[in-house]
């Protein structure tokens, strides 16, 4: 996966997103293009894609269901920093923000991300759902929230330069979201009857 993507990060910078194809960056990495399309399934797949997808959202959605819901936002900023891994700052893998700058730069890999953070929304949100302490509707607010804050917050590592651990933008952003997700202020529905 990571021959594949810094194949298609090179010849990106070299020529632009919208120049390349599926079967040049399959040339590239001395690879079928039915390689790529398994790994990565589109081309905005080659910068989204890496090898923690595959459980980032049931991880987080594991660690929002079984958390003290009481607890804060800061507890998540640090543990989903910590499910990134450990090469997501930037002097220890420089892939990422070369990665990032097409997240940030180019609409298809916009478009892209925002389907791949609706997906794990509803994966977080449904795993909030399941512990009955608030209602679908609440859950699923919650973890929109929460992917929103989380993508901002990382937008804003980078366009700062990457400079400082990401887990310090992850506090700051998701300390605006003040919800007691565990106390009685908030009713588990609030829909009128009729």
């Amino acid at each position: 996966m990571r021959a594949i993507q810094s194949a298609a990060l090179d010849l990106f910078e070299a020529r632009g997103y919208a120049a390349v194809s599926v079967e040049e960056i399959a040339e590239r990495a001395d690879v079928s293009p039915s390689t790529v399309y398994r790994y990565f399934g589109t081309k905005p797949g080659t910068l989204l894609r890496d090898e923690f997808d595959a459980s980032m959202a049931e991880d987080v959605a594991a660690l929002l269901a079984n958390a003290d819901l009481s607890a804060t936002w800061d507890t998540f900023a640090v543990a989903y920093a910590e499910l990134l891994g450990p090469g997501r700052d930037a002097t220890a893998n420089p892939d990422i923000l070369r990665r990032l700058h097409w997240f940030v730069t180019e609409p298809d890999v916009r478009r892209a991300l925002s389907e791949v953070l609706d997906a794990h929304a509803r994966i977080m949100g449904d795993a909030l759902a399941a512990t009955g302490r608030m209602s679908a509707l609440q859950a699923h607010c919650v973890a929109r929230a929460f992917e929103a804050a989380v993508w901002a917050a990382i937008e804003r590592w980078y366009a700062d330069g990457a400079s400082t651990p990401l887990v310090g933008h992850l506090r700051e952003g998701l300390a605006l979201i003040r919800l007691d997700l565990g106390g009685q202020a908030s009713p588990r529905s609030s829909r009128p009857t009729a």
